[in-house]
């Protein structure tokens, strides 16, 4: 237990922003309600979440100054100008911060040589900074440490909570991707090395337990509580109601399609011309491009330039349920929106063009329709929106299944951990 004193924080999340915060978040009342301890370390754009949500969180800048990071924020400044935008819910400060850390860490284990080419040819994959992941668990004390995904600052927590002998949960939020790489469900699937692993895994459903535990995970390691932020989807689902911002459309009798934009702005760009000149083809057809959480809507509406009256942008901060009850027909690239649009019983697209090999299950399963051209997806549309009594047995699929109350059941089991 080198490294461990009396454990103060109960559980402490580590977690990135987007989907993955919104797992904390789901979590967070029912710990309450348990009377259960805990604090969050919230990473780039996940602190104006918890904070609009009305929860208080620390960011990686509020454990500066900290011996060995005296120059964390000048280093990080030099990468955050190239990065920053300031549009971002993700401040100048924090940014610095982060990027810094991660920075000095890296020339820690590399050499400064070593580090910026390891940087310029990874990017932020490189960062795994796990030593100044030890000095905040030293700080904290927690009784376990949780995470929403195995990359950078929350892999380098699990990796500084097995040093301090602390135990580490990772709450999957997919197919069991952090484990087993970004591979599709069809490939040969590979798990990371042991040293890497967390002591457990919450995981979707017994489908995804499964396919760890053939790649060799511990069964009794590997959880299927469900996926939170599903649940929470299935609940609210039955009460949302229709979005205000495409009744218009519905008066008027268009078909609505929601294309769930990608956090890759690259791939949305493209994508978004491709949905242009189907938008100018087919006037009959609203168009609504929800952007992903990651994704500003100034600096998007800059990008793309003038759109098609009938193709609509809905920014990240729209409330994604009243979108899918609203539409007829479901777009994604590679996005758990696609698994909403399931739970509602909308048909679903997936319109990849990258030529790379699928990561999400919707195409092998039979859940939803592939078209990779702009002529496909078209095509694929029309007959979609004609044949609309198809979703039945999609949601047969045991990759799809999410028990309920996986909220309420991940805290209970979070409890046993945490001395009151």
């Amino acid at each position: 237990m080198k490294g461990r004193g009396t454990p103060t924080t109960g559980v402490l999340f580590v977690t990135y922003g987007a989907g993955h915060v919104d797992i904390v978040l789901s979590l967070l009342p029912r710990l309450q309600a348990l009377g259960v301890p805990y604090k969050v370390l919230a990473l780039t754009t996940a602190p104006a979440r918890l904070r609009a949500a009305g929860y208080a969180c620390t960011t990686p800048g509020d454990y500066l100054p900290v011996n060995g990071y005296e120059h964390a924020f000048k280093l990080g400044a030099e990468l955050s100008t190239a990065l920053w935008d300031s549009g971002s819910p993700l401040s100048w400060e924090e940014s610095c911060a982060y990027l810094g850390i991660s920075m000095v860490d890296l020339i820690a284990q590399y050499g400064d040589a070593g580090a910026w080419n390891l940087y310029r040819e990874k990017g932020r994959k490189a960062f795994c900074p796990t030593r100044f992941l030890s000095l905040v668990l030293s700080a904290e004390q927690p009784s376990v440490v949780v995470t929403t995904c195995h990359v950078r600052m929350e892999r380098a927590a699990v990796l500084a909570a097995r040093q301090l002998g602390c135990p580490s949960v990772l709450v999957e939020d997919l197919f069991g991707y952090s484990l087993l790489g970004e591979v599709g469900v069809d490939s040969e699937p590979m798990l990371l090395p042991r040293k890497l692993w967390p002591d457990a895994v919450v995981v979707l459903n017994r489908q995804v337990k499964q396919r760890l535990v053939e790649a060799g995970f511990p069964a009794d390691a590997v959880h299927p509580f469900g996926q939170p932020v599903f649940s929470d989807w299935l609940v609210k689902l039955q009460a949302a109601q229709p979005c205000d911002a495409l009744a218009d459309w519905r008066i008027e009798g268009r078909a609505v399609l929601t294309y769930a934009a990608p956090g890759c702005f690259e791939v949305l760009l493209r994508h978004s011309s491709v949905l242009s000149q189907i938008a100018g083809r087919h006037p009959e057809w609203g168009l609504a491009i929800k952007l992903h959480p990651s994704v500003e809507l100034r600096s998007y509406l800059e990008a793309v330039g003038e759109l098609p009256q009938n193709l609509r942008v809905l920014p990240a901060g729209q409330d994604i349920l009243p979108v899918i009850q609203s539409s007829d027909l479901v777009i994604v690239f590679s996005s758990s929106v696609g698994l909403l649009a399931l739970f509602a019983g909308k048909p679903l697209l997936v319109f990849d063009d990258s030529g790379e090999p699928q990561v999400m299950p919707y195409c092998s399963t039979g859940a939803a329709v592939a078209a990779s051209t702009l002529s496909e997806l078209e095509r694929a549309i029309d007959q979609q929106l004609v044949a609309t009594s198809v979703r039945g047995e999609q949601m047969q699929s045991s990759w799809f299944e999410n028990p309920p109350e996986a909220s309420e059941r991940i805290a209970a089991w979070l409890q046993t951990f945490v001395k009151q």
